[in-house]
């Protein structure tokens, strides 16, 4: 199966690339899933509801977000309607939006998609640890292919995850720094 997980979309920019490109992309490379965080996408900061249906219909499969997620009320209603967006699992459970989903890749096969936010250089919340224990427990042993986008400011906050989660996750993305970094582990 080959996902493709994109980190950040940001603004303006990050929309037009992936309205050019993801298209062809995903038919060259024979991509299944495409997950992308898109809590910048809207100028900078959020999201609204006409960008949500763009990054839909450019050929994005599912959307995480991350600590702007409710900085524009309007994707409100989308948060609580939709099944392919999902909010970061350590906001208090009775915000908006899913702690994971579900989605069914172009192969036919399932994959769950969560989220959690880190707490170093970061507004409070939740522990990420407690909750990703919590999730990872609930998860139906049916779906074992699991996607985190792990939306944090430090780097070795990242790497711990991952480690953290080596052999329950199949893999751990990690967003929001908007830096590329050539740090990829295999655990």
């Amino acid at each position: 199966m080959n996902i493709l997980l994109i980190g950040d979309i940001v603004g303006r920019p990050g929309k037009r690339i992936i309205q050019k490109a993801l298209r062809g992309l995903r038919l060259r490379e024979s991509i299944d899933l495409v997950i992308a965080n898109a809590e910048n996408a809207a100028g900078g900061s959020g999201l609204t509801p006409k960008i949500y249906g763009q990054l839909l219909e450019a050929g994005v499969d599912c959307i995480t977000m991350g600590d702007h997620i409710y900085r524009r009320r309007e994707i409100d209603a989308i948060l609580r309607r939709e099944s392919n967006i999902v909010k970061p699992a350590n906001y208090p459970r009775s915000a908006p939006g899913r702690d994971f989903t579900v989605i069914q890749a172009a192969n036919g096969i399932d994959v769950i998609v969560f989220s959690l936010l880190g707490r170093l250089f970061m507004r409070p919340v939740d522990c990420p640890w407690t909750r990703a224990e919590e999730l990872v427990a609930d998860f139906p042993a049916s779906v074992p292919i699991r996607i985190l986008d792990f939306h944090a400011e430090a780097t070795s906050e990242k790497q711990l995850m991952g480690r953290f989660l080596d052999g329950r996750v199949s893999a751990v993305l990690g967003t929001h720094t908007h830096v590329p970094t050539a740090d990829d582990q295999i655990l």
